[in-house]
């Protein structure tokens, strides 16, 4: 009698364009929790090549629309630095294009580095600007280098990091709804 293995049902696609490499290393970061916390999902990162606001959008919607060819993406997002993206002057056209054709924008506040200080107990309702993040973040994380390693973010946070900030971040809270964390 030939054994047939126990079928697994196929991993839903998630695209996530990010703007470079600490955005990046932080989508697999959730990928990692997403495989811990069977969440069936895979996580398709495509790392830009940073610059301007429209152009990261752009950059993330074409590679988006390329895919890999073996099927399509239940939601598709694209990841970058909200100060950036507030001081753009085509900030507008950008989210014409997100709501008309995707994909939809998560934006982390005020940068990568703020975002993780948030992630610190104790911190997750800090209101500080993008200037000052990096000198914060080393504060509670002195080793921190740039880009992290999705590792080194494993190892300093968990999804109760993550849910905790999500209260007081819509958009952290969007990309976890989305990636099924929340």
């Amino acid at each position: 009698m030939v054994r047939r293995r126990p079928v697994r049902p196929a991993r839903k696609r998630v695209f996530i364009g990010t703007e470079g490499r600490s955005e990046a290393a932080f989508a697999a970061f959730l990928q990692d929790l997403c495989n811990e916390h069977d969440r069936h999902l895979h996580l398709d990162i495509y790392i830009g090549s940073g610059g301007a606001p429209i152009s990261i959008f752009k950059e993330s919607s074409k590679r988006r629309k390329i895919g890999r060819g073996d099927g399509t993406y239940v939601a598709s997002l694209c990841v970058m630095d909200r100060h950036e993206f507030d001081r753009d002057a085509r900030r507008q056209e950008i989210q014409n294009l997100a709501n008309r054709e995707g994909p939809y924008l998560i934006l982390l506040a005020p940068n990568f580095e703020g975002l993780l200080v948030r992630l610190f107990a104790g911190n997750e309702t800090r209101q500080i600007s993008a200037a000052i993040a990096q000198t914060e973040l080393r504060k509670l994380w002195p080793d921190y280098q740039k880009p992290p390693l999705a590792k080194e973010l494993k190892e300093r946070f968990s999804l109760a990091d993550l849910r905790r900030a999500a209260l007081h971040d819509e958009d952290l809270d969007r990309l976890l709804r989305v990636v099924r964390l929340s």
